[in-house]
């Protein structure tokens, strides 16, 4: 069995903010990059943006040359001032209060991208303004509409977004929303290149939209009776020229998953 590249595989950071200390979150991004891992997956709303701060925190640390993907869309577009470790902590408390690993603080209700108004410029700006101060970089390499399709933007949201890209502020343009929100909203506009949607639907949306880069997420949901790695290394194959996202909490995981690339 061939050597898979892992410059397709992509680390999920939606959960960082359930963990308990600065200290495993980094730790499990440390595996990551020691793994082979360069490329990251975040979000606005991930953690209440936590999952940027957090990610932001440990590449100033590390001085890592790596590759981020962010979304606008979804979400605040301001991350609360309280530091990292103190959030964790207090994330910690209120889910031993629940009784259950409960959420994680970055959970908040996101309303049907049909049910909510078109996104002006001005909430994109801000959104990317607050995602490039977390994350503490100038640039990002690929920028996502978050469970929104084009027509969910305003004019000059759209205009925004692709003068971003030509002044090199942003690198890629997509859209990250289930297959479903795909085949009914999006047709191919030519400024979003990237798609990001759940795995178990990438033969109808590969077929469909050969031209554009793929990224699978969800991968490891329902993988049968295969191991975690082999579906990691199967959605891999499956999708030679895009990238497949995976996440976990446990730096052993990351290390058993990507084993089986090799």
């Amino acid at each position: 069995m061939p050597t898979l590249d892992l410059s397709h595989v992509v680390f999920g950071c939606a959960s960082l903010s359930a963990l308990s200390t600065r200290r495993e979150v980094f730790g499990l991004l440390d595996t990551a990059l020691a793994a082979g891992i360069r490329h990251f997956d975040t979000a606005r709303a991930y953690g209440r943006g936590f999952s940027e701060k957090l990610l932001g925190e440990f590449l100033r640390a590390n001085r890592t040359d790596v590759v981020i993907t962010t979304k606008v869309g979804c979400g605040l577009t301001h991350t609360s001032w309280l530091p990292t470790a103190i959030a964790l902590r207090l994330n910690g408390v209120a889910k031993s209060l629940r009784g259950s690993s409960g959420a994680p603080i970055s959970s908040q209700s996101q309303t049907a991208s049909a049910q909510r108004p078109a996104l002006p410029r001005s909430f994109i700006e801000a959104s990317l303004e607050e995602s490039l101060h977390q994350l503490r970089v100038g640039t990002v390499d690929v920028l996502l509409l978050h469970e929104v399709v084009p027509d969910g933007v305003e004019p000059d949201g759209r205009e925004y977004l692709e003068s971003l890209q030509q002044r090199g502020v942003v690198g890629a343009l997509g859209i990250g929303a289930n297959a479903a929100s795909l085949r009914a909203g999006y047709r191919g506009e030519p400024a979003y290149t990237v798609l990001q949607y759940e795995g178990s639907a990438a033969d109808a949306l590969l077929a469909t939209y050969p031209d554009k880069v793929h990224y699978h997420h969800s991968v490891l949901r329902d993988r049968g009776d295969r191991s975690p790695g082999d579906a990691l290394a199967d959605a891999v194959r499956r999708n030679p020229q895009g990238k497949v996202i995976f996440a976990t909490r446990s730096p052993q995981r990351i290390r058993e998953n990507l084993a089986r690339l090799n």
